[in-house]
């Protein structure tokens, strides 16, 4: 099929379809979307709180919690604790499915009344130890505030995108790095203060676009550099003698930075901020091939339309997490070894699922919440393999004849408000305007 060009239903902007598109489409089993990407990214962000926090107390035990979910809304939360636990049976909250009833009502039913885990804790990819205050967050250990990030991150505060990573500091995106502070997009580095798009550097200050380096200062576009201070070479005695009269005093600190942006202009800018990188158009992209349109990447291939991802192959539209899993299409928070999972929200080694939310350990569901080890379940319920299909077929009909089937679950069934989630943080509304309340809930 050749390239097409359509119409988005909602803005009414022109989009272009590419070849890939269809190949992905056809493999997905799933209509070409009548939806532009930005639209699309617009109805996966609502979805998507990381750092709006609330004080709550959990309603199983009765403890004070940090909790995604405002105190203000209908939901029952528990702590993570008790949300994984054996204590409660998501299985008894289940509904009948009602074919006279427009399905996403009865989902927005199940969902209101099905208990939600206080914030959003990859168990797959391993527990929070000590770390109450993160989100979109799996396997740290004594981290505060960090968020889309993990595994395997230690003492690590005030940061975004993580993986691997120990003793970092106010740092948006990076892999494998330590001893880190004020970075972005850092990766496999050691001790790099004040670093941009840096890769396989050590003992370096104020850089950007560097890698490879080793005690720089100040420099530009460098590869494998040694003892560089402002992108001039230095013996080791004066390059450490320099670099000691400013190491700590805020004062001279202050003064490089701004020295620092003032001759940061006088270079060429990169196209993009990618690093080691094959066929792959975007931006923040690291170490993956054949990726289109996409944001903030690491060790993908072949995906499109996709921010905030890490280890996903052979995915489209989704945000955040992916780690292991492939084919999975409009999602938010799927991955840990997942496949063929689409339009769903925090689904995580499971396989067969559609329009699902905090689904573990299972296959073949559609329209579920919270639950585990499940197989052939409609509205947390169990059918036998045969009705269950049944079911999804009905489902299906009824999506299809609103022309609604595979876009993403409504904005209207959102646990967030517009302004607590990151589509406000990119694609920015103005709250107070009386057109965007009609459209959004906005607090």
């Amino acid at each position: 099929m050749n390239e097409e060009i359509r119409q988005c239903k909602k803005c009414q902007r022109d989009f272009i379809l590419e070849v890939d598109d269809f190949s992905f489409y056809k493999k997905m089993d799933v209509p070409v979307p009548n939806i532009c990407p930005d639209c699309r990214f617009k109805m996966r962000a609502v979805w998507r709180n990381e750092h709006t926090l609330y004080n709550r107390t959990c309603g199983l035990c009765n403890r004070s919690i940090i909790s995604m979910y405002n105190p203000k809304s209908p939901y029952i939360v528990y702590c993570n604790e008790c949300w994984i636990s054996d204590k409660w049976d998501p299985f008894s909250y289940a509904i009948d499915y009602d074919p006279s009833k427009p399905f996403f009502e009865q989902l927005k039913e199940l969902m209101i009344k099905t208990p939600k885990s206080a914030t959003y804790t990859s168990i797959a990819v391993g527990p929070n130890i000590n770390s109450e205050y993160t989100n979109f967050a799996g396997g740290n250990r004594d981290c505060y505030l960090i968020f889309n990030s993990g595994p395997d991150n230690e003492n690590c505060a005030y940061s975004r995108g993580l993986i691997k990573s120990s003793d970092v500091f106010d740092v948006y995106y990076g892999d494998e790095i330590e001893n880190v502070y004020a970075g972005v997009d850092v990766h496999k580095s050691s001790r790099v203060v004040y670093g941009q798009n840096v890769s396989d550097c050590v003992d370096c200050f104020f850089v950007l676009n560097c890698s490879g380096c080793q005690n720089c200062f100040g420099c530009v576009n460098l590869r494998h550099k040694s003892y560089y201070f402002f992108n001039e070479p230095l013996k080791r005695e004066e390059w450490l003698k320099r670099v000691s009269e400013i190491s700590g005093s805020f004062k001279k600190t202050e003064e490089m930075r701004n020295k620092f942006a003032e001759f940061s202009m006088k270079f060429p800018n990169r196209s993009n901020n990618s690093l080691k990188v094959t066929n792959c158009e975007g931006d923040y992209i690291f170490e993956s091939k054949n990726v289109k349109d996409s944001f903030e990447a690491s060790f993908c291939e072949d995906i499109r339309h996709s921010f905030s991802v890490k280890r996903a192959k052979d995915c489209a539209d989704m945000i955040g997490h992916c780690r292991n899993s492939e084919l999975l299409y409009n999602g938010v928070g799927v991955g840990a070894g997942s496949r063929k999972v689409i339009c769903s929200w925090w689904v995580e080694s499971s396989q067969d699922i559609e329009y699902c939310y905090a689904t573990r350990q299972s296959n073949d569901c559609i329209g579920c919440d919270a639950i585990k080890n499940g197989s052939f379940v409609v509205l947390n319920k169990k059918y036998s393999k045969e009705e269950y299909q049944k079911i999804k077929n009905n489902i299906i009909k009824e999506l299809k004849e609103k022309s609604i089937y595979r876009d993403f679950l409504p904005g209207k069934l959102s646990p967030f408000s517009y302004n607590e989630t990151i589509a406000q943080d990119n694609i920015k509304l103005k709250v107070k305007k009386p057109s965007n309340r009609k459209k959004f809930r906005i607090i």
